[in-house]
């Protein structure tokens, strides 16, 4: 059986430092954790990651003060591309995205990450943002490695 080896590179990052409502300035700070990786696919078969894996999922981390309220928009991309030009479609549902604040009392919430609702950091100053997808290689798919970039533009309201 042909196996592709295939996987969507997440960190990288437009962060957006903004003036906040009083005379201070706020602070943001987003990073890319890990990258969402479908790992090998079976041609013809197609492959989910769901936001809740703990391993294949992709991950950011955003930092910002208690109260703050964000924006977060993914731009994603339709297809991984791969050896010769190949391509491999590449979808997300409306619960691909994954929100889960690190503080006392927070609840995950599930989000669809191609058009994310604003978010208010309630319970702490740490929020971890998860990515899943699913990718469909054709019957005939060409062997080798497929990647393409996601990029999440955090920015405060």
């Amino acid at each position: 059986m042909k196996y592709l080896k295939t996987w969507a590179i997440a960190p990288l990052l437009a962060v957006a430092l903004l003036s906040w409502p009083s005379p201070a300035r706020a602070q943001l700070l987003a990073t890319g954790i890990r990258n969402l990786s479908f790992g090998l696919v079976i041609p013809g078969v197609m492959t989910t990651v769901a936001p809740s894996d703990p391993v294949r999922s992709g991950q950011y981390e955003i930092q910002a003060a208690l109260g703050t309220r964000l924006r977060l928009d993914f731009t994603l991309p339709t297809q991984l591309t791969g050896p010769s030009g190949a391509s491999m479609p590449l979808n997300f549902q409306n619960n691909d995205a994954l929100l889960i604040e690190t503080g006392p009392g927070a609840v995950s919430q599930n989000q669809n990450p191609k058009s994310m609702k604003p978010y208010t950091m309630l319970y702490g100053n740490r929020l971890l943002l998860f990515l899943g997808g699913s990718v469909t290689p054709a019957a005939n798919q060409a062997t080798g490695a497929y990647a393409n970039t996601v990029s999440l533009t955090v920015t405060i309201i």
